[in-house]
């Protein structure tokens, strides 16, 4: 009797120990599922806010770009008054600002500041035309702003690893 108890005795603290033991192994295991899962979600995260950051910037340098198009016939003069030119040109400056901030990739900050770069040179060069619009050069500025849109946007693509089935056009050096 006295071997019997002794047995169970040690049957209840190796049962003990092996339950611990799996216990502390399933704990384990959960922290490593849970920081697995945080660190999917803080990724996911940042995805969503420089696409968000970069689909923004995008959009109003293209609302810009659409205000430069040249007119459609010559003595049409502006079909965008100056003002609002400069209020898109000031919008797609402040949508390019955060890029800076959640870009994780240096060719995707260095092409947002060249675009951003080319725009404040468009304004200057429509500023200094103000007078006769008919003598802005409007199919060279546009034709300044088209490829630097495109290499931004191929520099986000491949930055948010989003494949296109046709790249853009490089930006010509």
């Amino acid at each position: 009797m006295w071997i019997g108890a002794v047995t169970s005795l040690a049957g209840a603290v190796v049962g003990g120990a092996i339950s611990y033991v799996v216990s502390v192994q399933q704990i384990r295991d959960g922290r490593l599922q849970r920081r697995e899962a945080e660190h999917a979600e803080e990724v996911r995260r940042s995805l969503d806010r420089r696409f968000a950051t970069y689909a923004d910037f995008l959009t109003h340098a293209r609302r810009f770009r659409n205000a430069i198009r040249p007119p459609h016939h010559p003595g049409a003069g502006l079909r965008v008054p100056v003002a609002e030119i400069d209020t898109l040109a000031g919008s797609a400056d402040g949508a390019g600002s955060p890029v800076f901030l959640v870009a994780e990739s240096t060719v995707t900050e260095a092409i947002c500041g060249e675009t951003m770069r080319t725009i404040g040179q468009i304004v200057g060069a429509v500023h200094e035309g103000e007078a006769d619009p008919d003598h802005v050069p409007w199919d060279e500025l546009n034709e300044q702003m088209a490829p630097t849109l495109g290499e931004f946007q191929n520099a986000a693509r491949a930055e948010l690893q989003i494949h296109s089935p046709r790249p853009l056009p490089p930006l010509p050096h």
